[in-house]
């Protein structure tokens, strides 16, 4: 326990290429082996291991590390690294980088980094008795080339499929639109009325405010169903301007109405406080004044002829 805490705090990593690996000279194209030996106290740990070959090397495997033996001290790992070149003459083979996990360590980091240089080796050429038949330093397999211009019709025929698809969508929505009904003004305005019944019951919004919202209903009403000026005049111009001309509202749906904008023009501007009572009247009221202003259904034009012509018969 004692040679292992001593190990695991003050030991250090070492780490050395082998002297006779690689061989001084090797030929071009042919797998050789770095080797690196590494001296790992007890409590450190080889996390991790990268090559960085240079210029005219490449590695052509995956590392191998092998434990070769155990000490008091710790554990001696080999680590090979195969490699080939594709140039010749004196190449510097690259650096070994070693991560070192060390948990115990006292007054240093945990995690440290060995880098082991391999010294330069000497490619020389391949001797081959036939000069038409050179070997490589890696084997290459033939890939077909692509044909340019089938991606590129492929492409575009893509291309116009979307846009297609994008115009017959915009389509079918503009059709269906178009052939939607419209929804009739009494119809909207009846909903908004039953709704802010509903908002002023359940107190979800003030009475104040509920009783500009419902002026705010009748005016898009009118607006919308005798295309009045509801909306662009105060009360008295709207008013002023509705006794000027033919008025499509009897007389008692006008002094109503005047009574209620009136009212309505107090709640808001002077600050009176709404009735709940006079809430629900104008509640009332208002919904009268829908129904009674509404179109009500007409038989179709085919309906006519046909009744015409039974007639005739």
């Amino acid at each position: 326990a004692a040679m292992f805490f001593r190990a695991a705090i003050h030991g250090q990593v070492q780490a050395r290429e082998l002297p006779d690996q690689p061989a001084s000279e090797v030929v071009l194209g042919e797998l050789f082996t770095l080797k690196i030996i590494c001296n790992l106290p007890w409590g450190q740990e080889l996390a991790q291991t990268s090559f960085k070959p240079q210029d005219g090397i490449v590695q052509s495997g995956n590392l191998q590390i092998k434990t070769l033996k155990f000490s008091l001290r710790g554990r001696q790992k080999l680590v090979t690294v195969p490699l080939k070149s594709y140039r010749t003459g004196k190449l510097e083979a690259g650096s070994l980088a070693l991560q070192i996990q060390r948990p115990w360590a006292k007054n240093m980091t945990h995690q440290t980094v060995l880098e082991v240089k391999a010294a330069p080796i000497t490619i020389i050429p391949h001797p081959v008795k036939d000069k038409n038949s050179l070997p490589l330093a890696d084997e290459l397999t033939y890939q077909k080339p692509h044909n340019s211009f089938s991606m590129r019709l492929i492409a575009v025929i893509a291309a116009v499929l979307a846009l297609l698809g994008c115009l017959i969508y915009r389509l079918i929505r503009y059709r269906k639109n178009r052939l939607a009904a419209p929804v009739p003004p009494w119809v909207t305005a009846q909903q908004s009325i039953a709704e802010l019944r509903d908002t002023a019951n359940s107190g979800k919004q003030p009475l104040a405010w509920c009783v500009s919202r419902l002026t705010d209903v009748v005016r898009n009403y009118l607006s919308e169903r005798f295309a009045l000026p509801a909306n662009q005049q105060t009360t008295s111009e709207f008013f002023a301007s509705l006794k000027s001309r033919k008025s499509p509202l009897t007389s008692a749906q006008t002094a109503y109405l005047e009574e209620f904008m009136n009212s309505a023009d107090l709640v808001k501007f002077a600050n009176i406080r709404p009735d709940r009572d006079n809430f629900a009247y104008a509640v009332n009221r208002a919904e009268d004044l829908v129904r009674e202003t509404s179109q009500t259904e007409e038989p179709s034009s085919g309906n006519n002829s046909v009744d015409k012509k039974e007639s005739a018969k």
